[in-house]
């Protein structure tokens, strides 16, 4: 037992001294450097190629934001690709939505004060968002004559318009409320 403890020692000493000898570590960096290169190199191929997969989720997703024509948040997105994908959750809607926002599939739609919304991406339009069921819309129209509002001397380059107010759920449904009193 006591010539196998002395033969370890030994061969850690050389195994030391070698590595001190030629300095692995100086060797060890480019080399590891190289294998992590290539290494995300696949990765990313993979990511490139699981980006373009088109999965059941994924379509029911998509279909969700085609049907409602509008932006929507991630949990009515959930609810109505449910009906498509029974056991779909948020976590994969999620997932599925930050691919389609890198793909450029999607346009992320950004209220003051409001979770970010999700709508299909196309022309260029304005939303309302009604303050009654905090729904937003698209209004499809918009002036030329907008970049006259600037200020004399300034340069619009882009504009977003935002309108406020009621949809005519809520309007019909305030109005029928304060019949009925």
């Amino acid at each position: 037992a006591t010539s196998t403890t002395a033969t370890q020692r030994s061969r850690r000493v050389t195994e030391q001294a070698i590595d001190d000898r030629f300095n692995f570590a100086n060797f060890m960096p480019p080399m590891l450097t190289q294998m992590r290169s290539q290494l995300q190199s696949s990765r990313a191929g993979l990511k490139i190629k699981s980006m373009t997969r088109v999965t059941k989720q994924r379509n029911a997703i998509q279909s969700a934001l085609l049907e409602a024509a509008r932006p929507l948040l991630p949990h009515e997105i959930l609810l109505s690709a449910q009906q498509q994908v029974p056991n779909l959750n948020l976590a994969t809607v999620y997932r599925n939505l930050n691919l389609l926002a890198d793909e450029k599939a999607i346009t992320l739609v950004h209220l003051p004060g409001q979770p970010t919304r999700f709508e299909l991406t196309g022309h260029h339009h304005h939303h309302f968002h009604c303050n009654q069921c905090e729904r937003v819309f698209d209004v499809h129209a918009c002036t030329a004559e907008i970049s006259k509002l600037a200020p004399k001397g300034f340069e619009v380059i882009d504009h977003d318009v935002i309108l406020y107010g009621r949809c005519p759920d809520c309007l019909a449904r305030s109005i029928a409320i304060s019949e009925s009193l």
